[in-house]
């Protein structure tokens, strides 16, 4: 089992196999859906554990689409009630889908990454 530590600043990577029990997060809720520039807020959330095949990436960039701001209007569908119905049990979304950033936590099925590993990730 890796390492747990606690929320880091704004900046700081945590060393690779380490992650903060906590995390920083551009979320949306639903109370505050609509004008994005208001519905993205910094929030501090629990940092999500990963199955086996999965890694955690500490992000570095991320990037803002048209998706993100369909989910923070809300329309055409409320993407949290939409993950809720799905089985989730978070009551926020955390917008993006294409970042960069360094494995920092990895699945005990994962060979094809390591701990470290400067990664690019998208959608497509």
């Amino acid at each position: 089992m890796s390492e747990q530590i606690e929320l880091l600043p704004i900046g700081i990577i945590p060393k690779p196999g380490t992650a903060p029990n906590i995390m920083y997060a551009q979320v949306l809720r639903t109370k505050r859906l609509g004008n994005p520039i208001h519905a993205f807020q910094t929030e501090i959330v629990p940092t999500p554990e990963i199955s086996d095949r999965e890694v955690l990436v500490a992000v570095m960039a991320a990037g803002v689409n048209f998706n993100n701001v369909w989910a923070a209007i809300g329309k055409p569908i409320n993407v949290i009630e939409y993950r809720k119905a799905n089985g989730s049990v978070e009551d926020f979304h955390i917008g993006g889908s294409d970042a960069s950033g360094i494995v920092i936590k990895k699945g005990k099925l994962v060979n094809s990454l390591e701990l470290g590993e400067e990664v690019v990730l998208h959608a497509g």
